[in-house]
């Protein structure tokens, strides 16, 4: 600094002025220059930290992703019982087997527990993800997930609201399978009342509504499931 100082005062002395506002600028320049470069390395350490940010989110985001992929397989599994054990209801009406055939009868009550663990932890996440691809991915299974919720609220509802009530008001349920245990009850259903409704036109009805909701739930699980694995190896690559 010192020396600048000595070159400033030389030239003013020697009445150099186009010389020392020529310096003057150059040292402006510098001093921009510095300053630009300054600004640059503070908004990339800035973008490393997001980036940084952004690739721990993603790496939670996968793990429960994963965890979906398990439960959704689970509850898939279920809802193939269920769906068989409403074919065999069917089956009994055409007269094609016996009602003693049904192995679980009370699969026709039978509902899930349906819940998201990307939905639950990561409700905003396409919100904070830069790259547009892997956004737009997030987004487009978000949507998905958002109609089989719907799908699942219009399932269980069925259930709940028709199926079960109208197997209680039928005298269906066997309450001594419960308090007393398999050894004493056979089944959790009375058998005898059971065979007796599932012939009647208003059993027909209500096999109609659960059976079109199971498949809806089903079908659109399955998708679910194959964008997944899908959306679970877009992700690992990114992060690679």
């Amino acid at each position: 600094m010192k020396f600048f100082r000595n070159f400033r005062a030389a030239f003013l002395h020697e009445s150099k002025t186009s010389r020392y506002l020529k310096y003057a600028m150059g040292e402006i320049i510098l001093v921009v220059i510095g300053i630009l470069i300054a600004v640059q390395i503070n908004n990339w350490n800035e973008n490393r930290k997001t980036e940084n940010a952004h690739q721990q989110l993603l790496v939670h985001f996968l793990e429960d992703l994963k965890v979906d992929s398990i439960l959704m397989e689970e509850y898939l599994y279920m809802l193939s019982d269920y769906m068989h054990t409403q074919q065999d209801l069917q089956k009994v009406r055409k007269g094609s087997i016996k009602a003693e055939d049904i192995f679980h009868p009370e699969y026709l009550r039978g509902s899930i527990r349906y819940h998201s663990m990307v939905v639950n932890n990561h409700p905003d996440i396409a919100k904070n993800i830069n790259n547009e691809t892997l956004r737009d991915s997030l987004q487009a299974y978000y949507h998905n997930l958002a109609q089989l919720n719907n799908s699942y609220l219009q399932f269980d509802k069925v259930i709940k609201e028709l199926v079960r009530p109208y197997m209680a008001d039928q005298r269906m349920l066997n309450a001594d399978f419960l308090f007393e245990g398999s050894g004493s009850a056979s089944s959790p259903i009375h058998l005898e009342s059971f065979y007796k409704a599932i012939i009647t036109p208003e059993f027909e009805q209500v096999l109609y509504e659960t059976n079109i909701k199971t498949k809806e739930i089903m079908e659109l699980m399955s998708k679910q499931i194959m964008q997944n694995k899908s959306l679970g190896k877009t992700i690992s690559i990114y992060l690679k």
